[in-house]
């Protein structure tokens, strides 16, 4: 299992279908996991999303749609997380082959998300601590079946606004520098020290500019060199 990681608009469907495409072409094992697109777009994007950024354009402090989006978010990525490994498990009973999902996001990378809205004001404490409580419980669900990488895309927030606003979702309007600029530092100094604590390798990958999937493997391979773990060593 793989974590994909970053900031909103870094790109992170843009590298995962081709690197997918890439490793299935070298071991055949791969399958990217993501939000059902059609489920999606007609309930959680109009009924959880749109109200959200609606309160962030307006400044809307404490926001009850900010928690409400976050908890639904919360058990999502675990039903995510588990949906993976039952792939693997299946396609895998006897242990014979090296099967891997790739997961956009992970129930460890939302708690940037939470951090920054509760430090803003969005999120009151009660509510904070109420996440909080069930993340830490959904965590130790997960702790057995952890990913071995997680791969944190690193571009700069003006890059990731640049690109969000090219992808023209009316909903993201509400989207300012200085968030995308604090949840990076969030995502940095919270998310990924609790990935590494989880017991997993965290590798960050410059996507200030789109790369090969070649370049990314290969990146990967010098990466792992000397290690046991051989997830890349095709």
């Amino acid at each position: 299992m793989i974590y994909v990681e970053g900031c909103i608009g870094v790109g992170k469907s843009t590298f995962i279908k081709p690197f997918a495409e890439y490793l299935n072409a070298k071991i055949k094992t791969v399958v990217p996991t993501a939000k059902p697109n059609k489920v999606y777009a007609e309930t959680v994007r109009p009924a959880f999303l749109t109200p959200f950024y609606a309160d962030l354009l307006n400044e809307v402090k404490p926001s009850f749609h900010a928690f409400r989006l976050q908890f639904r978010v919360l058990a999502d990525r675990f039903w995510q997380h588990f949906d993976g490994v039952g792939y693997e498990v299946a396609n895998n009973p006897n242990k014979s082959v090296r099967v891997h999902t790739l997961h956009d996001r992970s129930l460890p990378g939302d708690r940037a998300f939470v951090e920054l809205l509760h430090d803003d004001g969005y999120i009151q404490d009660d509510d904070y601590k109420t996440y909080m409580d069930m993340q830490r419980l959904y965590m130790e669900g997960i702790c057995r079946t952890r990913p071995s990488l997680c791969i944190y895309l690193k571009a700069s927030p003006a890059t990731c606004l640049k690109r969000l606003r090219e992808r023209e979702n009316k909903y993201e309007v509400g989207v300012k520098l200085e968030y995308l600029a604090d949840l990076q530092s969030v995502y940095e100094g919270v998310v990924l020290p609790a990935v590494e604590d989880m017991g997993t390798q965290v590798v960050t990958i410059d996507w200030e500019t789109y790369k090969e999937p070649e370049q990314v493997a290969k990146y990967l391979r010098r990466m792992d060199a000397g290690e046991a773990n051989d997830v890349w060593n095709w």
